[in-house]
This record gives C-alpha cells, structure tokens and sequence, in this order.
C-alpha cells in the first residue's frame, strides 16, 4: 500500500507541476521523507525531477530557446554535482542532537538541518516575482532578463521588457 501511495503522490504532483513548472521538490521531498531515510528522499525526488523534465523536454523541444538553454545547462549540471557531493558529506557526518518524545528517539542529523535552513525560506517566499514593475512568474521575469540582455537597441530592450513608453 505504502508503493502505491508513493506513486499516486509522484504521479499527482508531476502532473501538477508540469503546468506550473514549479513546486515538486516542495510537494514531493515531504512526502518521500515520510517513509525513506531523508538522503534517499531527496535521491528519488531528483529521479522523479529527472523523469519530468524528460517528459517536458519531448513535449517543449520544438519551442526551446538552445542559447537560453545552454546558458542555464551547464551551471545547473555543475551545481547538481557539488549539491550531490555536499549530500554525500553531509550524511556522514554524525547526529547534531538526539532527543525522545512519546517513547521514540529521534535524531537531527546534518543532513536534516542543512535541507530544512535551505527549504524553508523557498517554500516561506512568493511564489510570484516582481520584474520591471510588474508581477511575472519566476520563468517570465527570467525570459524578459535574458531577451532584454540580448537587445541590440534600447527599443529591442523596451520591447523586451514589455515597456511601451516608446
């Protein structure tokens, strides 16, 4: 029953975010956290990132902009390596404190501390960004960045920005 759970909660939040493009490690790394040890939560919901985004990827290939995407590709692939070796130091570290409530030992690992200082200002934040004045969705505000760098003429840039005050 708990494989199904773990599928169906999977599943549902790769659905959801495939039209949000945001939020399934947020959903997801809880929810894995609930029956796998935290390094193996975090080691499956980046399977499932990886599995989504392939699936995106044959959906949204024809459209992709190759120079936005390489610019972004080789950080990410850079910084998923040092967050995967940083992981691995983490988890070997020992237990920060250990403590019982209602007859059961609990422990705050590393691992533990460091994933909850970095998720809580992302999830505690807006999801919605503020750029040039307007609200935009985080991948908006990031288009019209990149598309306003790349303007040859200040009104490529305007346009790029969506300011129409010539």
């Amino acid at each position: 029953m708990e494989l199904v759970l773990i599928g169906l909660a999977a599943l549902l939040t790769s659905g959801l975010t495939l039209f949000s493009g945001f939020g399934l490690g947020t959903i997801l790394m809880p929810v894995f956290a609930l029956f796998f040890p935290l390094p193996l939560a975090i080691a499956a919901t980046a399977v499932v990132h990886f599995a989504n985004n392939l699936f995106r990827f044959g959906l949204m290939a024809r459209q992709a902009d190759w120079s936005i995407v390489a610019t972004f590709s080789m950080p990410a692939a850079i910084t998923a390596i040092l967050g995967a070796a940083s992981l691995t130091l983490f988890d070997r570290l020992p237990a920060l404190w250990q403590y019982s409530f209602a007859d059961s030992a609990f422990e705050i690992t590393p691992v533990k501390a460091v994933t909850g200082i970095l998720v809580t200002p992302v999830t505690s934040t807006s999801t919605r960004v503020t750029a040039h004045g307007r609200k935009a969705w985080p991948s908006s505000a990031l288009r019209q960045k990149v598309q306003a760098r790349e303007a040859r003429t200040p009104w490529e840039r305007q346009r790029a920005l969506g300011d129409s005050r010539g």
